[in-house]
């Protein structure tokens, strides 16, 4: 078991199930609220909060929490406003940020691997070639012709935020 606790401490306490106390803490001193274990590797976690993305590992052997170092840049993570991540496939940990890019990172054979996705210029993308546009320009169509503004032409909400 694993718990975060808010600030100004934040910190990640590694419980002992079994003997009902805890094995280990370390005080983060970062604002940061979310706590992920790594399904495939027990003993890893992840936190993230805004300007903060890390991995931390227990090791049961001298029953200490330690903080791997930045995946990214120092000055790059401090700017990121991290909104959630999770571990994909074992291996793999995925972050949202703010500004709508997924960042995928995989440890493999030593080595980091960072590929970051501009989900919004994507969407973007895919929108304007896609049934989408099709549709607003039907609906372009069909104003011009009946001076009404249909379905696609009216304001649309903003898009979602990552």
């Amino acid at each position: 078991l694993i718990s975060l606790s808010g600030m100004p401490d934040s910190t990640i306490t590694y419980w002992r199930w079994e003997a009902d106390k805890a094995a280990s803490s370390h005080d983060i001193k970062l604002l940061v609220n979310r706590l992920h274990v790594n399904p495939g590797h027990g003993n890893q976690l992840s936190i993230s909060g805004p300007g903060y993305l890390r991995v931390w590992e227990y090791n049961p052997n001298d029953h200490q929490l330690r903080e791997h170092p930045c995946m990214l840049p120092l000055k790059q993570e401090r700017q990121m406003q991290v909104m959630d991540h999770c571990w994909v496939l074992h291996s793999f940990m995925c972050a949202a940020t703010e500004d709508g890019h997924v960042h995928l990172f995989q440890d493999a054979d030593g080595q980091s691997h960072h590929e970051s996705i501009d989900v919004r210029a994507q969407i973007s993308k895919d929108e304007a070639g896609g049934p989408k546009a099709i549709e607003r320009e039907e609906a372009r169509q069909l104003q011009a012709i009946i001076g009404m503004v249909g379905p696609g032409l009216a304001n649309e909400p903003p898009p979602v935020r990552l």
